[in-house]
């Protein structure tokens, strides 16, 4: 038997396809634009180091927008192999100040979250990744408490992590990497809120393990990254994405081959997670249609994205139509 013969065996045995396993599709959530240019009632939006993330591994990316009803998001969620939930600044709360109510955003990533539980609790492998905001998003989801997050102060700057257990996401991670992110100024984060290790004892410990915690500017500790026991959902603080794809002078990354190596190792795990879901597209021009090359990024003069995508949510070139695509 010749070797193309014994993969495509391979796969069968997996439940796989071709197509799944080589090119897989990672739906990213899109938020709602924080943008005073594009108006969050309007737009959604995620920055380009995210899409770049996950293409250089060979993802590909299909924007999953915020706007999107439940029905449409469920139909994508059927032909997706992951979701991932990017860092970024959009609302959580209808209440920031006082984080009291969710936003439609938060309740969408509920959702999805739920489908995800659901689906992996009946055997049917589907992977979610947060990163920063979307750490958040899963607490906020998960708990269903709009207090479990706390306020800390730590924005642009490299910090180590403080190893709690290696779960999934770290066993193989080569020791001179888990030395180098334990012991230098080593992964970049931009975050005001977080998850302090006394609630994720509270509210997530049931189903999730704490691996990492880290320490902001007046030296409080909070959730580095955390996993779900059982099921292929992780959840971290700080942003590889940055250290490769933004090199804006003001955002403090160092670049180093170091932070390289491991930005990769972090969307090299994911990636490969992904590739074992045997969802499809059924239909390609869909895909086609709606995958994020059909779209350009732009930079603002002033932001702190080299580059970012926002998206129309009255475009209806680029989103899934349920009356054509399907009869759900």
């Amino acid at each position: 038997m010749n070797r193309v013969k014994l993969i495509l065996v391979f796969f069968a045995f997996l439940g796989l396809s071709y197509q799944s396993f080589n090119k897989p599709v990672i739906g990213l959530f899109m938020q709602t634009s924080s943008d005073p240019n594009f108006p969050a009632d309007q737009f959604t939006w995620v920055d380009a180091c995210d899409v770049q993330h996950w293409q250089s591994e060979g993802a590909q990316i299909v924007p999953i927008y915020s706007s999107y009803s439940y029905e449409e998001i469920d139909y994508l969620l059927e032909r997706v192999n992951g979701v991932h939930f990017p860092g970024g600044g959009a609302d959580l709360w209808l209440n920031v100040a006082n984080k009291t109510g969710f936003t439609d955003m938060t309740l969408k990533a509920q959702h999805i979250l739920n489908r995800t539980l659901e689906w992996n609790s009946q055997g049917r492998f589907f992977p979610l990744q947060g990163t920063c905001l979307g750490l958040e998003l899963i607490t906020l989801a998960y708990s269903n408490y709009s207090q479990v997050l706390s306020d800390y102060n730590d924005d642009n700057i490299c910090r180590p992590v403080e190893f709690l257990s290696y779960g999934k996401m770290y066993q193989n991670m080569s020791s001179f990497l888990k030395s180098f992110i334990s012991n230098g100024q080593a992964l970049y984060v931009y975050h005001h809120w977080g998850l302090s290790p006394k609630n994720f004892d509270k509210f997530m410990s049931k189903e999730f393990i704490l691996t990492t915690q880290m320490r902001d500017f007046d030296d409080n500790i909070y959730v580095g990254s955390y996993e779900h026991k059982q099921y292929p959902i992780y959840a971290i603080q700080f942003h590889p994405e940055i250290e490769r794809f933004n090199l804006l002078d003001g955002v403090n990354a160092t670049h180093s081959p170091l932070q390289i190596e491991t930005s990769k190792y972090f969307a090299n795990f994911f990636v490969n997670q992904v590739r074992l879901n045997n969802h499809t597209f059924e239909d390609q021009e869909l895909l086609e249609r709606i995958a994020i090359y059909n779209f350009s990024p732009v930079h603002i003069n002033g932001s702190f994205s080299q580059q970012e995508y926002f998206f129309n949510n009255n475009d209806t070139q680029h989103r899934i139509s349920l009356n054509k695509t399907s009869q759900y």
